[in-house]
């Protein structure tokens, strides 16, 4: 029991170098009284104490090992900083040329016969100037140019255009018209002369802002409008008058016609037979005959050479 206890004791001892003596000393003074337990134990001291001493003598030679942890460092992935400088611009690629295909014209669809028509009255109306004419201020509001309209307006001035809407007032002005004096109707007429003159010269102006071309042009438009679509219908086609246009040559018959009518000798004769019977006579009249109309006419000629020239300046 005892060298159990002792063994316990001993192991449990510090690993240190232990003086020998002490110990023995106290364990001896301990187990005085068992002679045999004290040798014992003295035999496992000096064992043990050996051991021990040994022990010691071995820690102190090696070198403690000094107990390093690794630090791992972490290694984290960079991101991949963007470059400050510009890269080298590559050189492009040559683009393929590739060839155009012909552009396909769109077939456009043939018009009817009546919307021809239509285009074709339209480039007519727009060529022959009607529109233009009626909204010119110079040609719309007119001047009474006879002495009935001028008498109308004088009554009808300050009152409202409806008292002519019943067949009662229109009959009662008609028979003041018919007690009209003379003198008054004089004054009126002379007044009704000088509204005409003033018209025709307002009209004047106003076709003489366009080019002699262009009234040319607008004549033309009106006689087809007139002979194709009868256009203006049941009215008479109404032609522009430019002074401006040199007047045509007369043909020397024309001269011869217009002698023999002023003669006197077809006064009771139509227009149609009286040219007949003029033609006639200038077939059998001789060259010594005909050479004053002939020489009318090339003075016409000369004249109109001279205006046109005038007029290309």
């Amino acid at each position: 029991m005892f060298t159990n206890l002792g063994r316990a004791a001993v192991q449990r001892l510090p690993l240190r170098t232990i003086a020998t003596s002490s110990v023995v000393s106290r364990l001896v003074s301990r187990a005085a009284p068992n002679q045999r337990g004290l040798a014992v134990l003295v035999s496992d001291l000096s064992r043990s104490g050996a051991l021990r001493s040994f022990a010691t003598k071995t820690e102190t030679t090696e070198p403690a090992k000094k107990t390093t942890k690794k630090t791992v460092k972490k290694t984290t992935k960079k991101k991949p900083t963007k470059k400050t400088t510009k890269a080298a611009a590559k050189p492009k690629k040559a683009k393929k040329v590739e060839k155009k295909k012909p552009a396909t014209r769109k077939v456009k669809k043939p018009l009817s016969p009546e919307k021809e028509e239509q285009l074709k009255i339209r480039e007519l109306k727009m060529a022959s100037l009607y529109y233009a004419e009626s909204k010119a201020k110079v040609t719309k509001v007119k001047l009474p140019s006879t002495a009935y309209l001028l008498w109308i307006s004088e009554k009808l001035k300050g009152n409202s255009r409806d008292a002519l809407a019943t067949q009662e007032a229109f009959t009662k002005v008609t028979n003041e018209w018919k007690t009209v004096s003379g003198s008054e109707l004089a004054g009126l007429k002379r007044t009704a002369e000088a509204n005409k003159l003033q018209n025709e010269a307002n009209h004047k102006a106003w076709v003489e802002s366009y080019t002699v071309e262009e009234i040319q042009r607008a004549n033309r438009a009106r006689q087809m409008l007139k002979r194709k679509f009868n256009y203006p219908a049941k009215r008479p086609v109404h032609l522009l008058k430019d002074d401006r246009r040199p007047l045509g040559v007369r043909s020397p018959f024309t001269y011869y016609v217009k002698a023999r009518w002023a003669s006197g000798d077809f006064e009771n004769q139509t227009a149609s037979s009286g040219i007949k019977t003029q033609s006639e006579e200038w077939k059998n009249l001789s060259a010594a005959e005909k050479a004053p109309y002939e020489e009318l006419s090339r003075a016409d000629r000369a004249r109109r050479a001279r205006e046109q020239s005038v007029l290309s300046e």
